[in-house]
């Protein structure tokens, strides 16, 4: 939740700031971004989930893709909220920026809305499930299931 206040606080910041200075709205908005990409390599690529014997192959495959999720998923659905904040306010920057003939924001909005779309799905996965295949529904319910049984 605090993850989701700073960021808002940031991209509110951003867009206030966007009216008198497009560029530095876009400064503004590039702190929370930063954070918010720099935790999901860290994420990414220092965490190692182990291997469960229990579950099939496409649940473990999923578990080992979205471990940090299934670890901590109420700060996944914080960092994925702070993370399609920052795409939006992205957008909106853009939009201002369009009313004073600012052109050249238009691709930073596009490439934000897009990363922060990302970001969004990484840090939670089950916000995501309805575009999912039948295969990772099924996997994730497993996941879940085995976890709600032998973890709480």
């Amino acid at each position: 939740m605090i993850n989701t206040l700073i960021v808002m606080l940031f991209c509110l910041a951003s867009i206030i700031v966007c009216f008198s200075s497009r560029m530095w709205g876009w400064i503004i908005l590039a702190v929370p971004f930063v954070y918010l990409l720099s935790q999901a390599f860290l994420v990414k690529f220092t965490h190692r989930w182990k291997h469960i014997p229990e579950l099939s192959t496409e649940a473990n495959r999923l578990f080992q893709k979205y471990g940090h999720y299934y670890a901590m998923p109420f700060a996944g659905r914080d960092f994925s909220s702070a993370s399609s904040a920052v795409g939006l306010t992205g957008m909106v920057i853009s939009i201002i920026g369009i009313f004073f003939q600012f052109w050249w924001g238009i691709l930073p909005g596009l490439i934000s809305f897009w990363v922060g779309n990302r970001l969004g799905r990484f840090y939670n996965p089950s916000m995501f499930l309805k575009l999912l295949s039948d295969s990772e529904k099924q996997a994730h319910e497993e996941t879940m299931f085995f976890l709600r049984k032998n973890i709480g």
